[in-house]
């Protein structure tokens, strides 16, 4: 199975909110030295999805948003 690749574009030359607000959130989570699983286990999802998230293939709601802002910033 072919994915994304790791950039804001995706690919396609065109920004996405869900993708800069992922790639955001990953430089505070790796700002923080935390890594993959235990932000996952903080927001209580699996890695996989956290990853999907982090690299713009799944949406954010707004509180898992600041769900993670918050475990990061502790």
């Amino acid at each position: 199975m072919s994915r994304k690749p790791c950039h804001c574009c995706g690919g396609t030359g065109v920004e996405n909110n869900h993708v800069k607000t992922g790639h955001e959130l990953k430089t505070l989570r790796r700002l923080a030295n935390m890594r993959l699983k235990e932000m996952a286990d903080g927001l209580g999802i699996s890695v996989s999805l956290l990853c999907d998230l982090e690299h713009g293939r799944r949406h954010w709601t707004q509180d898992r948003i600041e769900k993670y802002k918050e475990i990061v910033s502790q």
